[in-house]
């Protein structure tokens, strides 16, 4: 059992140290673990080389469409936006709120970065987001970090719910209760995060200082309405409302 898990994990083994450590092109490392997965399925696994295929098919299929197609479509939106000007607006808007960087990081990162999570999903929100904190002045790997840590919590529940949903009908669970469980387990965390993303933003943990009681409430505020969607919804809606 144990030499199954971890010869399973050589792929994802073999992509971190590709892409994080070697800067191997993307393309390039993906079509490597590919092969190396195809292997390690047939040889180790015992799994029929015609179902290790279409396997890999479907995979290459479903990378296409739909997540390909949502992707290229929301970063489509971005460009419009940004080149009829709109970006500028919903710029001087947010600065007319604050022009604290914490409070930014909160409203974009976390408040409108985990909308598009759960309206999109596929890493829309990070590439967005990040986009967006860069232009009010974020250094780019700082937004980056700051736009994935905030894309944490959200995940469960991205793309309309897809990922509880296909959790429920694999495990033939009631997807409401599984809703409702799933945000439970969350709920620590999504109060704890906005906080992460506050002290990232200046470098210390000094800097909730004088934000604290909205950064507490940015967590509630989208822990709670999670719950309650959830419970009396399902899986699609709790990101959204949250």
């Amino acid at each position: 059992m144990w030499l199954k898990f971890a010869l399973a994990l050589i792929p994802i083994i073999w992509l971190i140290i590709s892409l994080g450590v070697m800067r191997m092109p993307a393309a390039c490392a993906c079509v490597i673990g590919l092969v190396l997965t195809g292997v390690l399925a047939v040889v180790s696994f015992k799994l029929p080389v015609l179902d290790t295929m279409t396997g890999a098919l479907e995979g290459i299929i479903m990378g296409i469409w739909p997540i390909m197609f949502v992707i290229v479509m929301a970063l489509f939106a971005y460009n419009v936006t940004t080149e009829s000007g709109g970006m500028k607006t919903i710029q001087d808007m947010l600065a007319t709120i604050s022009t604290d960087k914490r409070i930014i990081v909160l409203i974009i990162a976390w408040g409108f970065g985990g909308f598009l999570e759960s309206i999109a999903g596929f890493g829309t929100a990070v590439a967005i987001a990040a986009g967006i904190l860069i232009a009010f002045g974020l250094d780019p790997i700082r937004a980056s970090v700051i736009s994935l840590i905030a894309n944490t919590t959200a995940t469960a529940f991205g793309a309309i719910g897809l990922p509880i949903l296909t959790l429920a009908e694999i495990t033939n669970l009631k997807q409401e209760n599984l809703s409702f469980i799933v945000t439970l387990q969350l709920f620590v965390l999504v109060v704890l995060v906005p906080f992460i993303l506050v002290i990232l933003t200046e470098g210390s943990i000094k800097a909730v200082k004088g934000v604290g009681l909205i950064t507490l409430m940015s967590g509630l505020g989208m822990a709670i309405p999670q719950v309650i969607a959830a419970k009396f919804v399902g899986a699609e809606l709790p990101a959204i409302v949250g």
